[in-house]
């Protein structure tokens, strides 16, 4: 049975590690454990983009996905991506985030990263990471029942700072039957990588 490793580094970077390596949104707040073989960027705000971690992420051979607009926002050499692509076993989906120009879903090894989207599309998941905004609870409990991942992880908010803001999400994913937990800063955690 395939397993599957994830690490929230802070902000909104995820480190993904199956038969590779996949780091989305490089912004984090504790470095990834190797350079990553696929690079996803959601969208170009600055907690989710830094173009000198990104840097330290990747080797000669990673290849770098975002939308267009990213990519052109910071000069970055990679590939444009858009709402219906797929490539390297990695879905992308069209989502909306304040003030974005583009947002960009994954759905890479079983992991789903919604950016900072609180309505994204159904889809089958083992582990989900999305933000916690309370103001936006009620759509990410609606957009999770519709995908029902074994597993939901907010993410995109300072410990020390917003605490109250991931734990208020996790409480109201109990309260919907959704299996939900925060991690910290760094924090592994395996799972079977297999669909049920």
């Amino acid at each position: 049975m395939p397993m599957l490793e994830v690490r929230w580094l802070g902000n909104s970077c995820v480190e993904v590690v199956s038969s590779r390596r996949i780091l989305i949104d490089p912004c984090y707040t504790v470095e990834p454990e190797a350079p990553a073989d696929i690079i996803l960027v959601t969208h170009e705000h600055s907690d989710h983009i830094n173009p000198e971690h990104l840097a330290k992420a990747r080797k000669p051979e990673t290849r770098v996905y975002a939308p267009k607009s990213t990519l052109e926002a910071y000069g970055i050499q990679g590939t444009p991506v858009r709402g219906g692509d797929e490539f390297e076993g990695v879905k992308a989906f069209s989502v909306e985030c304040w003030k974005a120009a583009e947002c960009i879903a994954y759905l890479a090894d079983g992991v789903l990263h919604a950016g900072d989207a609180a309505d994204f599309p159904s889809t089958r998941a083992v582990v989900a990471f999305t933000a916690c905004y309370p103001e936006y609870y009620s759509r990410y409990v609606e957009s999770m029942l519709k995908v029902r991942p074994r597993l939901v992880v907010p993410v995109h908010y300072s410990p020390e700072k917003h605490m109250d803001r991931a734990l208020g999400l996790v409480e109201e994913l109990k309260r919907a039957g959704l299996e939900a937990r925060l991690l910290k800063p760094g924090e592994k955690l395996k799972l079977s990588g297999v669909l049920d």
